[in-house]
């Protein structure tokens, strides 16, 4: 083979493999979550990804018998062109490593599915065109693995059987409310804590010294059922107080100290999934989160983890708050914690235009501002972005209470003429 027509070949097979192993593990590996924008792009994807899952042993199979294939044939080219059996094997393995393993799987890791769903309908057609040699190939394996007790290589489930139900659900269900909760179950093992906890500035919590009466009157304003306790400052959490053990001792025998119950930390990386369990376990309704230098940065109880599967769940003491409220047509006073996504969406405002929000760590419009201004700005502060302006209408010395929005009048709210 001529050296131009050897090195094409070579390329060829190289990105052929890292197409293979790229689809494998990313349909593996995929967040069923981020299916639903795929799904709004291409609806034609659907069919097809169901049918990888309803065949997904098989399809899997085939992936890896046409990667072998693949890998023969450079072996063999390799050896063709070296004349050499050691050189061939060292090249064809660090070929192997190199485009069949640590670039795709990477790849895959990083970028989820991205744009691959693109290569997932016709690698579904050759697939399926392998499957009958693959089908051939399992007879012996499924013998041998009858003989030490295992289930035949293509049922053996490659998710879980409540994985896999609540996929397939999910992409056939009509139901609009019930295919999201199940989409959020699907999420919910990739959710941190931090995603939901209730941020530090926003506990309400007492000090240890606190009267009966200034207990009573913290609770009956609040509404809380469970109150936190601290030692002079924050970061020193002693324990919980309920209000059930209130009642039950009365002012007479009122002694915080011996009404406090445990608690226990958790830091803001831990999965939800997982500190559902921990809730479970230890009989508990609360946590406190901490950051990687041991500090208080917020608070997380069991209702907050079940709400990322069926919602907000409000009780007959919540008060549903306001996002913003209209003042005229292009102003508004708005929520400091509306997350920019809400505020992108209701003011039609694409904060990325601006090029405001890239590579930023912030998640609320009062992040949005303290991360601009450099500190925690006073009330009064104001700042023209160049569609609408921004003022801090209220602040105290921890956080932003209050905004006004003032969109010029080339901006228009989503929705008006």
């Amino acid at each position: 083979m001529e050296p131009p027509l050897y090195y094409l070949s070579y390329v060829l097979i190289a990105l052929a493999l890292s197409l293979v192993k790229f689809v494998e593990v990313t349909f593996i590996g995929v967040k069923y979550g981020s299916l639903r924008d795929i799904f709004k792009e291409n609806e034609r994807f659907k069919a097809i990804f169901l049918r990888w899952v309803k065949h997904g042993n098989l399809m899997l199979a085939s992936l890896q018998f046409l990667r072998y294939i693949l890998e023969i044939t450079l072996i063999l080219l390799l050896y063709e062109f070296t004349m050499n059996i050691v050189l061939s094997l060292a090249a064809a393995f660090a070929a192997f490593l190199i485009f069949s393993e640590y670039v795709p799987r990477t790849i895959a890791v990083q970028r989820g599915i991205g744009k691959a769903y693109l290569l997932f309908r016709p690698f579904y057609y050759i697939a399926i065109i392998l499957s009958p040699f693959v089908r051939l190939l399992m007879l012996p394996a499924d013998v041998l693995i009858k003989i030490m007790g295992g289930e035949m290589v293509l049922n053996a489930p490659y998710m879980t059987n409540l994985e896999e139900q609540i996929i397939k659900n999910v992409l056939s269900e009509d139901n609009i409310q019930e295919s999201e909760m199940i989409s959020s179950i699907l999420e919910f093992k990739e959710t941190t804590v931090r995603e939901i906890m209730v941020p530090r500035v926003d506990i309400v919590a007492v000090p240890a010294d606190i009267t009966y009466e200034e207990l009573v009157k913290v609770i009956d304003e609040e509404g809380h059922s469970r109150l936190p306790v601290y030692d002079e400052r924050l970061d020193n959490i002693l324990g919980i107080v309920y209000v059930k053990d209130l009642i039950r001792v009365g002012r007479d025998n009122f002694s915080l100290s011996a009404m406090l119950r445990d608690v226990f930390f958790i830091p803001e990386t831990k999965k939800i999934n997982a500190l559902l369990k921990d809730f479970q376990a230890k009989h508990m309704h609360m946590a406190f989160v901490v950051d990687e230098y041991g500090d208080l940065v917020g608070l997380v109880t069991i209702e907050d983890v079940l709400e990322e599967i069926v919602g907000e769940i409000e009780d007959e003491y919540d008060e549903e708050e306001s996002l913003y409220r209209k003042i005229s047509d292009h102003e508004y006073m708005v929520s400091p914690k509306m997350t920019l996504e809400e505020f992108e969406e209701e003011f039609s405002i694409d904060l990325a235009e601006h090029e405001l929000t890239e590579e930023e760590d912030f998640e609320t419009l009062a992040g949005f501002i303290i991360a601009h201004l450099g500190n925690l700005p006073k009330r009064g502060f104001e700042y023209d972005y160049g569609d609408f302006i921004l003022r801090v209408v209220d602040a105290d010395n921890r956080r932003i209470l209050k905004v006004y929005l003032k969109i010029k009048e080339k901006q228009q709210k989503k929705g008006e003429k």
